[in-house]
Order: C-alpha cells, then sequence, then structure tokens
C-alpha cells in the first residue's frame, strides 16, 4: 500500500468544525491507496457517506515522517505541532489522533494549549512520544527505523530528523512504545531534514536542509 501524510493547510478554527475532523476532506489525514491509485478495499471509512474513501486515520495538523516498523508492520509518524506540541504516532486504520480538540500544542504567541489533552480523551488516539506545550517542540521531519548490529547497547531505534532542534532524535522502540534516547549530530547544529539507513551496513545518512549541504554518514563501528 501507498501511504501518504496531508496537512491541515493552517486552519485556525480550533473547534470540532476544523478541517481535520472532517472526514469530508482529507486535509489533516494519513491517505491510504493501492500502488496503482486506486483505493483499498479494506480503507476504514469507504462505507461511511460522505468520508473520503482514501482516509486511513485524520485528527492530523502537518505529518512529516512515515517509517515501517520492521517487527510489527505497522506505519509510525512524525507530525509538527502548532507551538511545540510535536508528536510520534502509531498510525491505525480510522483512528481519531486529535488535532485540534485534543492536542499539547501551545496557541502561537501564548502558552495557552489548544485543546483537551490526549489522555483526557477516550475518543482520542494519543502519541506515543511527543513534545508538549512548554517543553520547547521538536519540529520533526523524515524518520526511519535503525535495524544495524552496532552500536551495541542500541536497541531497535527510531530516528526522528529535527529541523529547528537541530539534531537527530533516537529512541528506542518496542511494539507501541518509543524512549527518548541521547540525539545523534548535536554537535553539528544542522537542520536535518530527513535521516535513512544504509541496510546493508551499520551505516545511517542524514540530509541537511541548507543551501549547499552536505550529507552526512554515521558510521558505527
Amino acid at each position: 500500500m501507498i501511504y501518504q501524510t496531508i496537512g491541515d493547510r493552517q486552519f485556525k478554527n480550533f473547534g470540532p468544525e476544523h478541517v481535520a475532523q472532517q472526514l469530508s476532506s482529507e486535509l489533516g489525514t494519513v491517505i491510504r491507496l493501492q500502488p496503482d491509485g486506486s483505493i483499498p478495499r479494506s480503507n476504514p471509512f469507504i462505507q461511511t457517506p460522505g468520508a473520503k474513501d482514501a482516509i486511513y486515520s485524520y485528527g492530523h495538523r502537518n505529518g512529516q515522517g512515515l517509517a515501517r516498523h520492521p517487527g510489527t508492520g505497522k506505519i509510525w509518524e512524525s507530525e509538527f505541532g502548532e507551538k511545540d506540541g510535536d508528536e510520534i504516532n502509531i498510525i491505525r486504520a480510522g483512528e481519531n489522533y486529535g488535532w485540534p480538540i485534543a492536542d499539547n500544542s501551545c496557541r502561537y504567541g501564548t502558552t495557552e494549549q489548544v485543546g483537551d489533552s490526549h489522555e483526557s480523551r477516550a475518543d482520542i488516539r494519543n502519541p506515543v512520544a511527543s513534545w508538549p506545550c512548554g517543553s520547547g517542540g521538536f519540529p520533526p521531519s523524515g524518520i526511519c527505523f535503525y535495524t544495524g548490529s552496532r552500536p551495541r547497547d542500541w536497541g531497535l531505534s527510531l530516528l526522528v530528523a529535527g529541523l529547528a532542534s537541530r539534531y537527530v532524535a533516537r529512541f528506542e522502540v518496542g511494539d507501541d512504545e518509543a524512549t527518548q534516547q541521547p540525539g545523534l549530530l548535536t554537535e553539528r547544529n544542522s537542520r536535518v531534514r530527513d535521516i535513512a539507513q544504509n541496510p546493508e551496513k551499520n551505516e545511517l545518512y542524514a540530509a541537511v536542509d541548507a543551501q549547499n549541504a552536505p550529507l552526512i554518514r554515521m558510521k558505527f563501528d
């Protein structure tokens, strides 16, 4: 299947009528297609009147990275919050991820939280990791799972490219949980747009977001 994130186009009506909460719009969603562009018959809202058939999950603000967990096959996503409120999510069919009615972002220019907390809403899927209002955030970009055999003290890791944060975040992950570890490339002070693994070697490649930017290779012996 093909999974694609679609942002909310900066709609600021932060109530239940927001486009990311409307199944009649693909804004603020993850969509799922067949490789030929057709709609999978198992998509969750295909029988819902008025819903866009391609929608797989909704309630997203601005998804940035998608990667498939090598053990479970589940799709993981990185997502921009408003001010702070950045997230790592596990994408599940038909689930509502809350934006903006339940979200841990601040409104820009304030310390006021945009919506209810994720934890207070039983109808909202919580992120597996987040940088809530007041934390300083971590505007994430591309992500990948690292399955190399070096370093030996790493478990299965999710790597998350950081933009304004200017480093690569590393999470040790299980099937459905993530624990943040010390970051990578903290000394480079570079906006990192994307991160990828060389599957045949214990190497990572980081794409820097700048003019005439280097491609950084991280090799682990």
